[in-house]
Parts: structure tokens; C-alpha cells; sequence
């Protein structure tokens, strides 16, 4: 048998997540971007564009430009996002709710603003 060579892993530690920074989320170190929001690249780079996207295509090196990160931030924010898909996925699902919930309520308030509006300037001038 042959002998047992031992195995000397060397971490890559460029995702980091910060107590009240942004959010605790996983982040890439020195930076403010966070893994979740890289995600939306991740998924086009490897499953490709849709056909709904536009003809603008995220290569890494144009990731790199828009975001001032370099090819090794990029791939561990994506290593990272699909090590833990299922958690992040979800997160962005609850994101997109909130956000919608957000929305709903923003509508019906510019609703109510405008009947306000429409029921104040419809009333007879009181003050002639």
C-alpha cells in the first residue's frame, strides 16, 4: 500500500460576512459586494443569457470594469453562491416579496394621495 501524503488545504479568503455590514450578508473582503448580488451574474454567466436579457453580455472581464473586482473576487463570489444556492435563492425570493409588498403599499398610497388631491381641488373656494 502506499503511503498517506498528507493534504495541506490552502483557503481562499476573499468572502467575508460582517456583523452591521451590509446586512451580515457574505461580502467580498474590502468591498461592500455582496455574494447574493453577484449571484444575478453568476446565473447568467453559467446558465446564459435569456432571450428576454438584453444583447449585452456580462463577461467577467466586463463584470470586472463595472465593479472594479478582479477575475479571483468574481469566481470566489461565485464559488461561494453555488456552495450555498439553495440559502441565497431564498433569500433573493424573500427580497423579491418584500420589495413587491413595498410596492403594493406605495401604490395605494399614491392612490389615497390622489383622491385627497382630486376631492380638495373639486371643492368650492370656502374662503371667498
Amino acid at each position: 500500500m502506499g503511503t498517506v501524503k498528507e493534504i495541506t488545504p490552502h483557503p481562499i479568503n476573499i468572502i467575508v460576512s460582517t456583523p452591521g455590514m451590509c446586512g451580515g450578508q457574505p461580502r467580498i473582503d474590502g468591498t461592500r459586494m455582496t455574494v447574493k448580488f453577484l449571484s444575478m451574474f453568476a446565473q447568467k454567466f453559467v446558465e446564459g443569457q435569456t432571450e428576454n436579457q438584453s444583447d449585452e453580455t456580462w463577461t467577467i472581464a466586463r463584470i470586472c470594469d463595472a465593479f472594479d473586482l478582479n477575475p479571483a473576487q468574481i469566481f470566489a463570489a461565485f464559488a461561494y453562491y453555488y456552495l450555498h444556492k439553495e440559502e441565497i435563492d431564498e433569500q433573493i425570493k424573500e427580497d423579491e416579496k418584500e420589495l413587491a409588498e413595498i410596492a403594493e403599499q406605495s401604490r395605494e398610497q399614491v392612490k389615497k394621495i390622489k383622491e385627497r388631491a382630486r376631492q380638495h381641488l373639486s371643492e368650492p373656494d370656502k374662503a371667498g
